[in-house]
């Protein structure tokens, strides 16, 4: 009878009871290991130490006066004819060929850019060898439309800078002024969208602190 569980290596010859030592020993360094060293006295643990707040890697850029309000969405989707109506005319205003404008369909497995209306917002959506690789979606006309045609904007403008030959940086200057006034024959508003986006893109980043 072994009283109070004590171990005992009775009828067990003395390497046998080295042997079992070891092991327990063994054993006892691996839970250590697993473990770590035990943190000092009034340290913090590392599920309960206080990560250092991040600071906004670039500063936020007041909203200028200006800007078209795309805050509420409109009242009625347009049907699917009266949308590329619309885009026609304000490609029209801006003199965007309308061969680069988007089909206006569902997309249907080609490559391509697609438009549609969708039971609560416009859709459009980019294809390329089968998969979307761009996508957007809006309840307001106008903010919908400015993002197809800010796009075909600044690529009939980069287009035409290769007549140009211009050096850098005259010619991205070039490119994104000449994308600006095209939008601004479509609404003065939209240029300053745009302008506002692109300081938005291109702000300094904020230096981080240590």
């Amino acid at each position: 009878m072994n009283p109070g569980g004590a171990v005992s290596f009775a009828g067990f010859g003395p390497l046998t009871a080295i042997a079992v030592a070891l092991v327990a020993l063994a054993g006892a360094l691996a839970i250590h290991w697993l473990r770590g060293p035990k943190p000092p006295a009034g340290a913090a643990t590392p599920s309960r130490a206080r990560l250092p707040a991040q600071e906004p890697a670039k500063p936020p850029l007041p909203r200028p006066p200006g800007l078209p309000d795309w805050s509420v969405a409109d009242g009625r989707l347009l049907a699917e004819p009266q949308l590329l109506q619309k885009l026609r005319e304000y490609a029209n205003r801006a003199g965007i060929p309308h061969h680069v404008l988007p089909n206006m369909c569902q997309p249907d497995g080609r490559d391509g850019e697609f438009v549609h209306r969708g039971k609560f917002a416009y859709e459009f959506s980019a294809w390329d060898r089968g998969y979307m690789i761009d996508d957007y979606t809006s309840s307001v006309v106008d903010q919908f439309l400015f993002h197809i045609l800010r796009s075909r904007a600044y690529m009939r403008a980069y287009l035409e800078s290769i007549a140009l030959d211009l050096p850098e940086p005259e010619r991205s200057a070039w490119i994104v002024a000449e994308q600006h006034r095209m939008l601004a024959a479509i609404d003065p508003s939209w240029a300053r969208q745009a302008e506002y986006e692109r300081a938005l893109a291109f702000r300094p980043e904020t230096p981080r602190a240590g």
